[in-house]
C-alpha cells in the first residue's frame, strides 16, 4: 500500500507537468500599449503578471490576434507561465466559495473519497477562476469602451466645430452677396 502523501505528492508533479503553460512576455511598455485593446471580435488583451513580477500575454490571445496593429505579439517570447500563488486574504471569500458549491451540485459526502472530493473541488475552482479572469476581462472592456467613447466624443466634437466654421463662413459669404446683391438693384432702379 502506498502512503496517501506520496500520492499526493505524485499527482501534484503530474498536474504541473501537465499544466505548464506557454505565455508571451511583454514588457511594461508592450503591456500598456495592449491592455484592453481588441484582438478579435469581441475578444480584448488582458495582460496578466506571474509569479517573478513579468507582465504576460496568453497563448490563446497570442494565437487568436487578428488585430494587424498589435501583430507583433505574434514574435513574443515564450515563456512557461508561472502563476502568482493565491492570496490567503481571500479566506473571506469562502462564503461566495461554498455558494458556488450549491450552484453546481458539488456535494460532499463523509462517505466520499478523497478523489471525489478533490474533483468536485476542482470543477468549483475552475469557475470561480474563470469567473473572476471574466470580470477582470469585462473591466477591460468597459475600460476600453470608455477610452473609444471618449475618443469619439472629441472627434465629434471637433467635426462639429469644423462644420460651425464653415457654416459660419458661407453665412457671412452668403449675407455679403446678398448685400451686394441689393446694392446692385438700388443702382438698377436709381
Amino acid at each position: 500500500m502506498c502512503p496517501i502523501w506520496l500520492i499526493f505528492g505524485w499527482l501534484n508533479s503530474l498536474f504541473n507537468v501537465m499544466c505548464k503553460t506557454k505565455v508571451g512576455l511583454l514588457t511594461e511598455e508592450e503591456k500598456e500599449a495592449i491592455e484592453g485593446k481588441r484582438y478579435a471580435k469581441g475578444r480584448y488583451f488582458t495582460p496578466l503578471q506571474d509569479a517573478n513580477g513579468n507582465w504576460v500575454l496568453k497563448i490563446e490571445q497570442i494565437k487568436n490576434n487578428k488585430n494587424i496593429d498589435f501583430w507583433w505579439v505574434k514574435h513574443l517570447p515564450l515563456i512557461d507561465y508561472k502563476p502568482q500563488q493565491m492570496d490567503k486574504s481571500i479566506i473571506v471569500d469562502v462564503a461566495a466559495f461554498s455558494g458556488l458549491f450549491l450552484f453546481t451540485g458539488a456535494e460532499v459526502a463523509i462517505e466520499s473519497t478523497i478523489f471525489e472530493i478533490i474533483s468536485k473541488f476542482g470543477v468549483v475552482a475552475v469557475l470561480w477562476f474563470w469567473l473572476k479572469e471574466m470580470k477582470e476581462q469585462m473591466k477591460n472592456q468597459v475600460k476600453g469602451f470608455n477610452e473609444e467613447t471618449e475618443k469619439l466624443r472629441n472627434e465629434h466634437k471637433n467635426t462639429m466645430h469644423e462644420i460651425s466654421e464653415i457654416h459660419k463662413e458661407h453665412k457671412e459669404s452668403l449675407n455679403e452677396q446678398l448685400k451686394a446683391k441689393d446694392d446692385i438693384i438700388k443702382q438698377l432702379q436709381k
